[in-house]
């Protein structure tokens, strides 16, 4: 039926629907070909944008469906070839928009990099390849130079060749530099991994000569000098900004924050001051300058206070400002009010701002302010942070729908995170506990709370302790993990249940077939069992060459 309906109806959807019905990797492999090639020849139109990202969807599923099979070379091949043609016709990233090609060439880098494609464009709760739910930009995750898997070298060339095929003459510089605004930053940022901070200022600079107003560049720049042990020029970068731009309300607020940071906080003032008074008619001295934010704000003055007047011309700049607005007030608040007058603000900004960015950054600000006083009110704090996950929302559309949604921890557990760091390490186990009874399907949370949980209960009691939690989640790591317990705890049975119920769920994980095997073979299994395994392997399309790096025995027993 699905071949009758994308022969003489093709649709999106339906493709994605006879996709979900092959059960095998090669029949997988050719509808997503065939998808691909639909949407190439559909491209462009009214509507390039959501066919641009179809497009890109249908590639990284692709890929995925490789990495999941074992065929790493197979899906960097796919990935590459659709970013560079080989001959005088488009390649498929030519049917991309530039920020879609931009996303493409950081997953290309990305899994060139760590083996794998950018987690944060897929629903974590999903186990096997799945679709795009989200595309905002990423930090690529490296932690030192010494962690660095590819040549530092290649991996700049890398960048430069994506920053060139994302140029598109057709837009204005700025949109060029916007539009390749993750490539730049991840690229600034591998150059300061590498310790030449030089270059990577001088990337950052060049960058921010076409967007002098664009907050990631100036946050990056600042971090350099920092870096560099010359706090004065971070203050610098900002105080220049604000100055050339001078009714920017975000520059204003990430200025306070690096002059709260660096434990400068009197200054803050002046320039609370001069900003505020900058929307006002002839600046009037006689009033505070936080009653003039409180009016632009809408927030009730008391009635011996004059109503400022604000300058008509700035009216459309100030309600694109608001949300920053409420920030700047908060942190004021927070740094000059009272405890109850930075409550009352925060409150206020929590029921009018909408922007889910800002809503979360006045979330984390209150909880910085609420850390701060732990040690005269922590139930107060502990109440705040848990009404800050009980109430901020995990349930977010997908790209170019507003039917279709996905939940997303990842604001809550960078909020749990910091709520840790402020308790003492022996609480951990009962803050993840309760956490984890609030978000049960929090997949992050889970996995980083059950090997704690385990280690404490192995070591408190001589009965082994029931499968984790993670056996709800249908993710390979979670199944992994719970079959690892068991593997510790000497259960052969168990285990080989654990294999046979998750291959059920995953027939196509080539991470779990290993696993197997390798258990098997360790076990002594066997040599017929272990070839019947490979068999049933095989037989659904999985490739285990590339994991137990056979490929690489086979060539160099040729070569003895």
């Amino acid at each position: 039926m699905c071949e009758m309906a994308v022969e003489h109806a093709p649709d999106y959807q339906v493709w994605w629907k006879y996709l979900t019905i092959e059960s095998s990797f090669d029949g997988k492999d050719y509808v997503c070909g065939r998808m691909l090639q639909y949407l190439l020849g559909t491209a462009g139109g009214d509507c390039a944008d959501i066919r641009s990202f179809q497009v890109l969807e249908c590639l990284l599923h692709r890929v995925q469906l490789s990495l999941f099979t074992g065929r790493h070379q197979n899906a960097l091949a796919i990935l590459q070839s659709a970013l560079k043609s080989s001959n005088e016709e488009k390649s498929i990233a030519d049917h991309l928009t530039v920020g879609d090609r931009s996303l493409a060439w950081l997953s290309y880098i990305h899994l060139t990099e760590f083996g794998c494609l950018p987690a944060s464009l897929f629903d974590p709760a999903c186990s096997g390849p799945s679709r795009i739910v989200c595309t905002d930009s990423f930090p690529l995750p490296w932690r030192s130079a010494q962690d660095l898997r590819t040549d530092p070298d290649m991996l700049v060339a890398l960048f430069q060749d994506a920053v060139r095929h994302c140029t598109d003459e057709r837009l204005s510089e700025r949109e060029r530099t916007l539009a390749c605004l993750p490539l730049h930053t991840n690229m600034i940022a591998l150059h300061q991994l590498l310790g030449r901070l030089e270059l990577a200022v001088e990337l950052c600079e060049a960058a921010l000569a076409s967007c002098p107003d664009c907050c990631p560049l100036l946050e990056a720049l600042a971090e350099l000098h920092l870096r560099r042990e010359s706090p004065d020029k971070a203050l610098e970068v900002w105080l220049s900004a604000l100055h050339s731009i001078p009714h920017n309300a975000q520059i204003l607020y990430h200025t306070c924050k690096l002059l709260l940071s660096q434990e400068q906080s009197q200054t803050i003032a002046p320039l609370f001051k001069e900003f505020v008074f900058s929307f006002c008619e002839a600046g009037p001295s006689e009033q505070h300058p936080v009653n003039v934010l409180r009016y632009i704000l809408g927030i009730p003055l008391q009635s011996s206070i004059r109503a400022p007047c604000i300058r008509k011309e700035l009216g459309e700049q100030l309600s694109e400002q608001m949300p920053y607005m409420c920030l700047i007030h908060c942190l004021w608040q927070s740094v000059h009010g009272s405890m109850a007058e930075a409550v009352d603000a925060f409150e206020r900004a929590l029921g009018a701002v909408m922007q889910r960015e800002v809503v979360q950054r006045l979330w984390l600000d209150s909880a910085l302010a609420g850390s701060q006083s732990k040690r005269r009110d922590l139930n107060a704090f502990t109440d705040l942070v848990q009404r800050c996950l009980v109430t901020t929302p995990t349930r977010l559309t997908v790209p170019f729908s507003s039917a279709q949604f996905w939940t997303s921890f990842s604001f809550h557990n960078k909020v749990i995170s910091f709520y840790l760091g402020c308790l003492p390490q022996s609480q951990y186990s009962p803050v993840l506990e309760r956490f984890r009874y609030i978000m049960p399907n929090n997949t992050e949370l889970a996995l980083r709370s059950d090997p704690l949980v385990f280690d404490i209960r192995v070591s408190s009691t001589p009965r082994p302790p029931p499968p984790p939690s993670p056996l709800r989640l249908l993710t390979v790591h979670s199944q992994l993990f719970a079959i690892a317990v068991e593997r510790e705890l000497k259960r052969r049975s168990e285990v080989r249940q654990l294999y046979r119920q998750a291959l059920q769920k995953l027939p196509l994980c080539a991470a779990l077939w290993k696993d197997q095997l390798l258990f098997e073979a360790a076990d002594g299994g066997k040599t017929d069992k272990l070839r019947k395994l490979v068999a049933r392997c095989q037989e659904v399309g999985v490739s285990l060459d590339e994991p137990l790096n056979l490929g690489l025995a086979r060539a160099e027993g040729k070569d003895g």
